[in-house]
């Protein structure tokens, strides 16, 4: 009971908020082989134009393939039916298998993951952007100066993957996160229960979404605890690519 309570007490707290990062033009690297902004040209090409995105119907077979970012914003009546994948947490219904899945496996290969939190819904994100304006405000800051302010650290509704119900945030354990003071760091990569997400995640359809070399495309910073579902025949396109989600889309045109 205690373990359930503080956990929804610092999810609400850190609300799992994805960090965005200075817009650039800079080259990403190179990953598995493949350029971002090589001669593919697929990192130069990413849709930076504003829009409300169609998300594709649950009948189709890459049903979970479609980009929510800063530039791609999900329908306000957007609502995906959900299904409990731990006491905690709930995911989108047509995932949620392939979530306990992964996490049955882990522990019996084991490593106890710890999912901090999942789905959103666009109004507690509006609530969320709205409150810590207000705080800014309070502080000090002129209406225009905190809502820039809040912006950089929170999503806009709609622009959050967490608004999907696709995108999940992960750690080693409890026990990890309650060492960390409750806070999602960078230290998650260098622990064995990353290595085996990254050995192992697409295989249930779970892609890292922000992977290190990426910020300036994905223009969020590395978060080697955020995953998002995007199928298992996909994920493993993704994973041998080399690309982020923004450049792999860019591909699918």
């Amino acid at each position: 009971m205690k373990r359930a309570i503080c956990a929804a007490l610092f999810a609400a707290l850190l609300l799992c908020a994805c960090t965005p990062i200075d817009k650039g033009d800079g080259s990403s690297g190179t990953s598995s082989g493949v350029s971002s902004q090589g001669e593919s040209g697929v990192g130069a090409a990413v849709d930076k134009t504003d829009k409300i995105i169609t998300v594709p119907s649950e009948d189709d077979p890459n049903w979970a393939l479609f980009l929510v970012n800063n530039y791609n914003q999900l329908p306000d009546d957007y609502v995906p039916q959900l299904s409990p994948v731990t006491k905690e947490q709930s995911f989108h219904h047509k995932a949620a298998d392939d979530f306990k899945a992964m996490l049955a496996d882990a522990q019996a290969a084991g490593f106890n993951l710890y999912v901090v939190c999942t789905y959103r819904t666009i109004e507690y994100q509006k609530n969320l952007l709205e409150n810590d304006i207000q705080k800014r405000i309070k502080e000090g800051l002129s209406s225009e100066e905190a809502r820039q302010a809040a912006e950089f650290n929170i999503q806009k509704p709609g622009k959050s993957e967490h608004n999907t119900g696709l995108a999940t945030d992960i750690v080693a354990s409890w026990s990890w996160y309650e060492q960390n003071d409750y806070e999602l760091t960078e230290s998650f990569d260098q622990t064995p229960e990353f290595a085996w997400l990254s050995q192992n995640a697409y295989k249930y359809g779970f892609i890292l979404r922000y992977p290190k070399d990426k910020e300036a495309i994905t223009e969020i910073t590395y978060e080697p605890w955020h995953y998002r579902y995007v199928g298992k025949e996909q994920a493993k396109l993704i994973k041998d690519s080399g690309l982020c989600l923004e450049e792999y889309m860019q591909t699918q045109k």
